[in-house]
């Protein structure tokens, strides 16, 4: 465990909390509201925490002052706040936010909204970790499980990696009854990167988070394990994600007009609020229409749009952020396809989780490798993805591409046909290769890397040696 860790108990408890799995209305509502400082989110909830809140505020942002994983000083400082400890736990805002979510009582989380939102804005472009995570309980709770049950986690739950860390006797220790959850994660937020204590291999759950119970063992004296498996794809999200969807908007946009005309303003200023909805097109509002529905056919072809506007793009991406009906995202030789509308259609693929295969082909597709790279960090659904022709333009945009495939545990398939790289692009996905064990396939123009026959990597267009192609090929 790192030498920044905690020795008092009262921190650690976070990884030995206990959930009630009770039936909770949907955690909605502070999506809404506008990402403000760290400051301005802890004032409506100040008189809730301790004495020595603001000390606690202005630690946790000196700690974030240069933030990682693309997070604001603030959006980390919210996070650092989470995992602070308290002279005494059940004062800390770890618990009692917790203690909020898991309450029937919905109106209680009102005044949280504000942090939650900055809160959930960072976490959010974590990446989704899949791998094997330990929660623990003091005290037999095996008797509250049986296999098949359907489990809802309400509040934030801090896991670890490693078991034997779990073990230590300053988290949950090795004598008296406990129990300890085996989750089998693919949505955590490893957050050791902004945890005011860097505790090795913290991951942290969601709350909303949807469980079914797979095993339960017994294990020496007063051991007792419940086998957990995290639901990748529920069949609804009970945890909206942190900005808000285009319906919310129009009616907000709508009762801030009412309100105005009640204050007798001019006719004047009445027409001019009156343009809530950006103009789009009567074809991109059909398959808006149709995203909504979930009408949309499974394979989405953009390219059938000519000029799209960033409006059209973002009608679309808000009808991507909640579809469930398509599965194949294709856009080749677009016709003056703009930057920023490409940016609104990658945020849509932020919030999906059915399109498992994007497609970008051709010269039309604008410069956004960064933009795919922030994509790939924080989708869940994504398995295949084609970047084909002018996508790729230099060794910097294979570089960005390569450092969001360390972190992205889901892709499987990554095709790079007719692309500009060269030996230092390769020797980025050399690496990437080297520590990410999800990746099955890696496609350079049109041969598959093998690593029984790396001749398989061709390179006609690609200006890799044979010597790199075959580093790509072992690694």
């Amino acid at each position: 465990m790192s030498s920044d860790a905690p020795s008092s108990s009262t921190q650690n408890q976070r990884f030995i909390d206990i959930e009630s799995n009770i039936l909770l209305r949907a955690i909605s509502g502070y999506q809404n509201e506008p990402l403000v400082t760290l400051e301005k989110a802890i004032a409506p909830i100040k008189h809730l925490l301790g004495e020595d809140i603001e000390t606690d505020i202005y630690l946790a942002k000196m700690k974030s002052k240069r933030p990682k994983d693309g997070l604001t000083q603030d959006e980390s400082g919210a996070v650092q706040l989470l995992t602070m400890d308290s002279s005494s736990y059940k004062e800390s805002l770890y618990f009692i936010l917790n203690q909020t979510l898991r309450s029937k009582n919905r109106q209680l989380l009102k005044i949280w909204y504000s942090y939650l939102q900055l809160l959930l804005s960072g976490l959010w472009k974590l990446s989704n970790e899949k791998k094997i995570i330990w929660h623990g309980a003091k005290g037999n709770l095996s008797d509250q499980f049986d296999i098949d049950d359907d489990i809802i986690w309400w509040g934030f739950n801090s896991c670890l990696e490693s078991l034997n860390v779990l073990e230590n006797e300053e988290f949950l220790g090795t004598t008296g009854a406990r129990t300890l959850f085996k989750i089998e994660s693919c949505n955590g937020k490893v957050i050791r990167n902004h945890s005011f204590f860097e505790v090795e291999s913290e991951v942290l759950l969601l709350p909303g988070t949807q469980l079914v119970v797979v095993g339960k063992e017994i294990h020496e004296p007063d051991t007792y394990i419940i086998h957990l498996k995290e639901i990748e794809k529920p069949a609804v999200q009970l945890l909206k994600p942190p900005f808000p969807q285009r319906n919310e908007i129009q009616q907000q946009a709508t009762i801030r007009m009412e309100e105005e005309e009640e204050e007798h303003i001019s006719t004047t200023e009445v027409v001019e609020l009156e343009v809530i909805e950006p103009e789009i097109y009567s074809n991109v509002q059909e398959l808006v229409e149709q995203l909504k529905a979930n009408t949309a056919d499974s394979t989405l072809q953009l390219n059938r749009f000519k000029n799209l506007s960033t409006d059209d793009a973002k009608a679309i991406a808000d009808g991507l952020k909640i579809n469930t009906s398509v599965t194949y995202l294709y856009c080749g030789h677009p016709k003056d396809l703009s930057r920023e509308s490409m940016r609104y259609i990658l945020e849509g693929l932020k919030v999906n989780r059915t399109i498992d295969q994007l497609n970008l082909t051709g010269s039309g597709i604008p410069n956004c490798c960064d933009l795919i790279a922030e994509t790939l960090k924080v989708n869940v659904s994504l398995t295949t993805l084609w970047l084909e022709g002018d996508v790729i333009k230099t060794n910097d945009d294979v570089k960005v591409l390569a450092e969001a495939l360390k972190r992205n545990m889901r892709l499987e398939i990554l095709v790079l046909r007719n692309t500009r790289i060269e030996d230092e692009g390769a020797i980025f996905l050399s690496e990437m290769l080297g520590m990410n064990y999800a990746l099955k396939q890696l496609v350079i123009d049109c041969g598959k890397t093998d690593t029984n026959n790396y001749d398989q990597t061709h390179s006609d267009y690609n200006r890799i040696t044979d010597r790199t192609a075959k580093a790509i090929a072992t690694a």
